[in-house]
């Protein structure tokens, strides 16, 4: 990352001259000056991400591409390559193929908790894993629009991510709990 302080500064300055005279003796000749001048000085601000925040942030571009393609589900999007790495990558791919044959899709209705909180990251050179707590409140519907699964479900898990090329994949993705309802981790 490049760091460089980025200075500005800008001058405005602003002279007023008013003289007076008078008739006859005692006169004086009066002058006034007044300068004002302002300076604004920009120093650019740098920010550093840690190996921890990039993995979170991957995470999360993960899922949030997975809704979107879920919602209309199309297994070739380029952005699936950017975001997943296999086995996950094939498995998406497979699971999109089949809903996009099938008529499925799924969505996540307005008021519906569908929220993602991580609990842990452990980064290991090119390697990450995570533990999550996730509230599934999407929907799933069928080819003629009727709900095939609304249930909202509390899941607990872990992923795995590997670092390719400097970018960040999800490769695996496993819940270990699944508990009905919105659990403790929608807080």
């Amino acid at each position: 990352m490049r760091r460089g302080n980025w200075v500005g500064v800008g001058m405005a300055g602003l002279c007023l001259l008013a003289a007076c005279s008078g008739g006859g003796s005692g006169s004086a000749t009066k002058s006034t000056t007044t300068v004002s001048s302002t300076t604004t000085t920009t120093v650019a601000v740098t920010t550093t991400t840690t190996p921890e925040d990039a993995v979170k942030q991957a995470y999360l571009d993960y899922w949030k591409m997975a809704d979107r393609l879920l919602a209309t589900p199309d297994p070739n999007d380029p952005e699936i390559t950017q975001r997943a790495a296999d086995p996950l990558l094939s498995s998406l791919r497979d699971q999109l193929a089949t809903n996009r044959s099938t008529g499925h899709h799924t969505t996540v209705p307005s008021g519906n908790t569908n929220t993602h909180r991580i609990d842990a990251v452990d980064v290991t050179g090119t390697s990450a894993q995570l533990t999550e707590c996730f509230v599934d409140g999407r929907v799933e519907f069928g080819p003629n629009g009727e709900v095939v699964d609304d249930a909202t479900v509390t899941k607990v898990g872990h992923a795995s991510l590997s670092q390719v090329a400097g970018q960040w994949k999800v490769s695996d993705i496993r819940f270990d709990q699944r508990t009905p309802g919105v659990g403790t981790c929608a807080a």
